[in-house]
């Protein structure tokens, strides 16, 4: 009412009272909703730093999946069965722009 500057004392006009009191009552919720506002800016902000950092995440795991992969097949002869421990070095060839 205050806000939109309605009257709020009707014909008979507004007691004193009355009016601290909804000066009061309005004073009070101004000041939870400013400070509603100001935490929710905040906690906006705090996602969007959340959301900035795993879109950066997602964006380095693509790129490493877009990375050219294969397959090796090593095929082992033994006589006995049992655990061994291999090295495998290979060189392979890059063709750029590929």
């Amino acid at each position: 009412m205050i806000l939109s500057n309605k009257n709020i004392g009707g014909n008979d006009g507004v007691n004193i009272n009355e009016l601290k009191s909804a000066v009061s009552f309005f004073r009070s919720r101004l000041m939870e909703i400013e400070s509603k506002t100001i935490e929710l800016a905040r906690r906006k902000l705090s996602l969007q730093t959340k959301f900035i950092e795993i879109a950066k995440q997602l964006l380095e795991l693509n790129s490493k999946s877009n990375m050219q992969t294969g397959i090796v097949k090593v095929i082992v002869s033994a006589k006995s069965e049992r655990t061994y421990l291999f090295d495998l070095n290979i060189l392979l060839r890059c063709r750029l722009g590929a």
